[in-house]
């Protein structure tokens, strides 16, 4: 169950980040329609969010084949949260 746990608050942290990130960008482009800069912007971010959100779910992949689960401490929790960071 623990294992379970961690592997939850591991995706709901990395996927929450990237979709912040995104959905932050998305409103300067429809307040400025005509700013290409923010649309760009908006463009990168997706781009490296999704990216990031791909990696996640590949190592989390590679982890079930290879049961090879390393954990680390979030939010002052030890252990609280599977340590993906190398496979990113």
């Amino acid at each position: 169950m623990e294992g379970i746990g961690q592997t939850l608050v591991t995706l709901s942290h990395h996927l929450n980040n990237a979709s912040l990130a995104m959905s932050g960008m998305a409103p300067l482009c429809q307040m400025e329609l005509k700013n290409t800069e923010h649309h760009l912007d908006l463009t990168r971010v997706t781009l490296k969010k999704t990216a990031r959100i791909s990696a996640v779910l590949q190592s989390f992949q590679m982890m079930v084949e290879k049961v090879r689960i390393k954990t680390a401490d979030y939010v002052g929790d030890p252990d609280r949260m599977l340590n993906i960071e190398d496979d990113l």
